[in-house]
């Protein structure tokens, strides 16, 4: 787990395109966010998926 002290927040938005419906992707993406205490959230595009994320700093991952 990250061990967030300060409100030095980033967010991130990463968008995958492709086939990622029954495919096991949502609850992957979840446990991650899970394993390093991430929030945020994914919706549908018209090119698959887009997810928002804040987090401190993309190199603590």
């Amino acid at each position: 787990m990250v061990n967030i002290k300060n409100n030095n927040l980033k967010t991130f938005k990463i968008n995958i395109s492709g086939i990622v419906q029954g495919v096991g992707f949502r609850p992957f993406i979840y446990k991650l966010a899970q394993k390093y205490n991430i929030n945020g959230m994914v919706t549908n595009t018209t090119e698959g998926v887009t997810i928002k994320i804040n987090a401190p700093d993309k190199n603590n991952y």
